[in-house]
């Protein structure tokens, strides 16, 4: 078996893929550090989080009415009797 002989222009080439990959990876790793340390980076993951929370607020605020109006007509009744 003959050994495979590697071209300078085939060095040169794996040389720019694997600097492409490195710098990918860097970013990748620069975009999770920026996450973990930014709370603005976070908003667009905890978005979901404010969308429960409104409809907890609303859904309490619902409630509290209606037990209010609830109360307000029982005492009419009582008072009518």
């Amino acid at each position: 078996m003959g050994r495979q002989k590697y071209t300078l222009r085939d060095i040169r080439r794996r040389k720019a893929e694997v600097a492409r990959q490195i710098a990918a990876e860097k970013a990748g790793v620069q975009q999770e550090m920026r996450l973990l340390t930014d709370p603005s980076a976070l908003m667009p993951t905890l978005m979901p989080w404010q969308g429960f929370k409104t409809a907890f607020r609303f859904a309490t605020r619902a409630v509290y009415a209606y037990k209010m109006a609830s109360a307000v007509v029982s005492l009419f009744r009582r008072g009518g009797r």
